[in-house]
């Protein structure tokens, strides 16, 4: 089991939000380099965010829309976290058995109910137990993200990152595969969010067999920062 998180209890305790608009992107014609940065792999599949209430799942799109009778089984997986309340944001995928993600595929397991090929790439968690991490730093956030994914089903996946070397790992995932799909990023020291312009290959996920584009985010900004009109919420580009 995940270890458990402390919870806050009493009148200080934060409010579980109902939903959080995530964040989209800013395009750019180049990997950025530095320490400030963190970039992470950007897979093909839709943008997700997972909101758990005392065993109560919701499965939130983009817009807010409830899809949880889409995906029953990514929602049991997500019931067994070791927390009462969370807040999680990332991309649901369908994976095929090469280990690539497939946009189709996850039509096809929504239509067909055919969930085995289902992965939940979760990248941020904004809330935990009475905890509001919207003002923590993105790195404090995945941090907490990792440690309570551990020894959760292998539907969940930890989206895994690499601090710094931005044009290197961009060059990496530019390598020869079968995936495709945009490079993101965002900026560790101030708002700033930016993603790479869509190319024909895919790359390697830190950590993983998965394949897939990548992306950036940045390790100190808070959604606060994202209130006052900057980009601080990693979020992906596709759907």
């Amino acid at each position: 089991m995940a270890r458990p998180l402390a919870h806050r209890p009493g009148a200080d305790a934060a409010v579980l939000p109902q939903w959080i608009r995530p964040q989209l992107t800013q395009l750019v014609d180049a990997a950025p380099d530095g320490e400030q940065w963190l970039h992470e792999i950007k897979f093909d599949g839709y943008r997700m965010q997972a909101r758990l209430d005392r065993g109560a799942v919701k499965l939130l799109t983009r817009t807010g829309l409830d899809w949880t009778h889409k995906y029953p089984a990514i929602a049991a997986a997500l019931s067994s976290i070791d927390a009462r309340q969370v807040y999680l944001d990332g991309e649901l995928c369908g994976v095929g058995p090469d280990g690539i993600t497939s946009f189709s595929m996850i039509q096809l397991a929504s239509d067909s109910g055919n969930a085995a090929a289902l992965v939940f790439f979760l990248f941020d968690l904004l809330y935990v137990d009475g905890d509001d991490l919207t003002a923590r730093p993105l790195i404090d956030r995945k941090t907490r993200l990792a440690a309570l994914l551990s020894n959760m089903p292998s539907s969940l996946h930890y989206c895994d990152h690499q601090i710094g070397r931005g044009r290197e790992f961009h060059k990496q995932a530019c390598q020869p595969t079968s995936g495709t799909g945009p490079f993101s990023t965002l900026r560790t020291g101030r708002p700033d969010y930016v993603m790479l312009p869509r190319g024909s290959v895919g790359a390697a996920c830190p950590g993983s067999a998965q394949e897939g584009p990548v992306r950036c985010a940045a390790t100190a900004n808070s959604l606060a920062e994202r209130r006052a009109g900057g980009s601080c919420v990693p979020t992906w580009a596709s759907s």
